[in-house]
């Protein structure tokens, strides 16, 4: 049965490929037919895990199953062969000309008498299946002792790596002293924060990172001795770092020379884990912990620490001599999460050179984001950035992601086509950020990030004297027409609104203060432009997916557009940042003539770019009725949604096209006069009433990102914004 419905929509999806639109009948097959298709996996899951239960009595899985002639299974069988049959019958071949496709369409809706009796029989069929799964309180004990098992598993291995790692930091072998000695090297236990981060990563996420061969070569002793995993805000350092620590403590107890390990979690709600003497204070004591005994030299300055009743921290430079001490005889990795909470990052850095000298036995491995001082300090070492993994970032969302859906209880009562949208809409929103989902009952268009308390603590570390200059540097990031180098953004804050010379003492001392004060919020791009970190990966300023065709057709250069086509372009292909297509940049630049070039190509008039938003959405707030025409008349979808659930018709009535909202709805009462002339009074009227409740417009738009156009490249050929046709503005 689950064949016969993969067949189903099968050829549906073909059929609607052929057709270029969506018949009501066609959509009402595929939504049935992939509801049942859920049940059936369902049931087909509850009857393995009933027949692995081997119940004495028999559960109405087990009855159902074994129906014979005239059974719910029998007859839902039946008809969905037959419903095949009639969809073999009308998907022969492809039509051999638009006016066939358009009959072909036609017929769908004609002939739905034909399919809708095994549709009504087939929602009947779904309805006692689930009557019957709900029924089956056997096989769904066995589906939560099954979910149970795998839960329980999953702790176990978690609990144990704790253990085992707990058991060699337990100081119950020291007496009272030794323990207040553990203290005084360190007060901050780690072992919470690594526990919170344990109990977050997913079982099976994270192993990318421990295959990389720049960690394999720190964690067996060879190259440098310093590695550093960088990745912005959000991106799941923590997680992969606690993950790195749970498998090397594993490993470690595997190898003949036993290396030691160690690891410290630094919190940006805890000074004291920000402080560099309570970072190393905590890894010497692990490492003491771990050797079983405290050496002369430690409980010597504990000693003179509390002579006359004083009590002072073990300084630096001690605990470096401790640490040399300690490993001089065996290897130790150390992990460190977040050195870029650090406060003095000078003694920080100072320590990570001073351990990581090619004749020492401590290996360190850092995490952080790529701030300026950072970068600069480590430019020598291995450095692991979870930016230019975002595959595997992407694979363990997808993994996540699935193992939520399959096995958290609470997810089970979603269809399988709601599942689907789950995993698209998350995984093209998360673009490489560790993100779960929370609750389904929130929006999947506005899906949680999760940053804000990671921004507010970067803009609150701002000094006050600094406020006006990272502000100055947020708005021009934000608002540039073009994007900016580092030279031009450093000259650009030192403007003065009411001087009309740069004035030099305005200047910063290096243009590479910008990336200190704003403590990671902006970033470098590869071509050396300073781009908004908050998600470099769709937002950027030169999107990666462009194309030549998208540019050509934006512009309005026929010829160029005509030679794509017929060197078989692809014309559907996103062009913008937004996803716009060379669709979407024709529309918006009302290149008619262009228009028509590509929907007689083939374009598809309906593909929505990122945010949802379809061509004829664009098109609707722009007042042309010959565009609208046109593309009602190769079937552009007046009732398509965009993201925020908006149809075109919304556009255009939002933004004052009233003859064009008339046009939309099929209405023939167009004044075309005011469709020409924006000073009717008709327009005016509308358009002042409506647009200042339509703010969200152009964030939405979906040509070219930019909005000042200064020369165009094609090949060794250089247009200049005079030479381009009509007005030279971008969306």
């Amino acid at each position: 049965m689950l064949q016969v419905c993969a067949s189903i929509l099968h050829i549906c999806y073909n059929t609607r490929a052929i057709l270029k639109t969506k018949p009501w009948g066609l959509s009402r097959i595929q939504d049935e037919i992939r509801d049942l298709r859920g049940v059936l996996e369902t049931l087909f899951h509850l009857a393995i895990d009933d027949d692995k239960a081997n119940h004495s009595q028999a559960s109405s899985i087990r009855m159902l199953a074994q129906s014979q002639q005239g059974g719910p299974l029998t007859l839902c069988l039946d008809d969905l062969r037959n419903l095949e049959k009639i969809l073999l019958a009308k998907y022969t071949s492809e039509p051999r000309t638009k006016i066939h496709a358009v009959i072909r369409a036609v017929s769908w809706d004609l002939s739905e008498r034909e399919f809708m009796p095994y549709l009504d029989r087939l929602s009947r069929s779904k309805a006692t299946l689930n009557l019957a799964i709900s029924a089956n309180q056997a096989a769904l004990v066995v589906e939560l002792q099954r979910m149970t098992c795998s839960m329980n598993n999953d702790i176990s291995t978690i609990s144990n790596s704790l253990e085992k790692l707990a058991a060699e930091m337990s100081v119950n072998n020291f007496n009272q002293t030794q323990k207040e000695i553990l203290k005084w090297l360190s007060p901050v236990d780690y072992r919470s924060s690594y526990a919170s981060a344990v109990s977050r990563c997913y079982a099976g996420t994270g192993q990318w990172l421990l295959e990389t061969p720049a960690f394999r070569s720190w964690r067996d002793g060879e190259g440098p001795n310093l590695l550093w995993l960088s990745g912005f805000a959000g991106s799941g350092k923590t997680i992969l770092v606690s993950n790195a620590v749970r498998n090397l403590t594993v490993w470690a107890g595997e190898e003949k020379s036993r290396p030691q390990v160690a690891c410290f979690f630094c919190d940006f709600r805890s000074a004291k884990s920000q402080d560099v003497a309570v970072i190393m204070g905590n890894i010497v004591s692990q490492l003491i912990v771990q050797s079983g005994s405290i050496p002369a030299l430690v409980e010597e300055a504990f000693q003179t620490s509390t002579v006359a009743g004083t009590y002072r921290s073990p300084e630096i430079p001690f605990l470096v001599d401790v640490l040399e001490l300690l490993t001089c005889q065996s290897r130790a990795l150390v992990l460190i999460d977040g050195v870029d909470e650090v406060d003095e990052r000078r003694d920080l850095l100072s320590f990570l050179q001073q351990s990581c000298r090619p004749q020492s036995n401590v290996r360190i491995l850092v995490s952080s984001r790529e701030e300026q001082d950072l970068r600069e300090s480590l430019v020598d070492v291995h450095n692991i950035r979870i930016e230019e993994r975002i595959s595997q970032v992407n694979d363990d969302i997808s993994r996540y992601l699935n193992g939520r859906l399959q096995f958290d209880p609470s997810l089970q009562w979603l269809k399988p086509h709601i599942k689907d949208d789950i995993r698209v809409s998350v995984e093209q929103h998360a673009c490489g950020i560790l993100r779960t989902v929370k609750s389904i009952r929130r929006s999947l268009k506005e899906l949680p990030s999760g940053l804000e308390e990671t921004y507010d603590r970067i803009l609150s570390r701002v000094p006050k004297a600094d406020h006006d200059t990272v502000r100055r540097i947020l708005l021009w990031v934000s608002f540039a027409t073009v994007p900016l180098t580092v030279e031009e953004l450093h000259s650009a804050i030192a403007v003065e609104w009411d001087v009309d010379h740069l004035d030099e003492e305005s200047l910063l001392r290096s243009p590479l203060d910008i990336f200190s004060l704003t403590g990671g919020l902006v970033g470098l791009s590869d071509q050396g432009h300073v781009i908004n970190a908050d998600n470099p990966f769709s937002w950027d300023f030169y999107p990666r997916h462009a194309t030549n065709l998208y540019y050509a057709a934006t512009f309005g250069l026929a010829d160029t557009v005509k030679a794509l086509i017929e060197s078989n372009a692809p014309l559907d292909l996103p062009g913008s940042r937004y996803g716009g297509t060379a669709l979407h940049g024709a529309v918006y630049r009302l290149r008619v003539p262009i228009v028509e070039l590509l929907l007689k190509a083939g374009a598809d008039i309906n593909r929505p770019d990122f945010l949802g938003v379809s061509p004829l959405h664009t098109a609707a707030t722009l007042g042309s009725l010959d565009l609208i025409k046109l593309m009602l008349r190769y079937s552009a979808d007046a009732t398509a949604l965009d993201g925020m659930g908006e149809t075109p018709i919304d556009w255009a009535e939002k933004s004052g096209q009233l003859n064009i909202r008339k046009c939309l709805q099929g209405s023939a009462a167009i004044d075309e006069t005011a469709a020409e002339d924006p000073q009717s009074d008709t327009f005016w009227r509308a358009s002042k009433k409506t647009i200042p409740y339509f703010p969200d417009f152009h964030c939405r738009r979906s040509g070219v990102e930019c909005s000042l156009i200064l020369k165009v490249q094609i090949g060794a050929r250089i247009i200049t914004k005079e030479e381009l046709p009509g007005p030279s503005f971008c969306s």
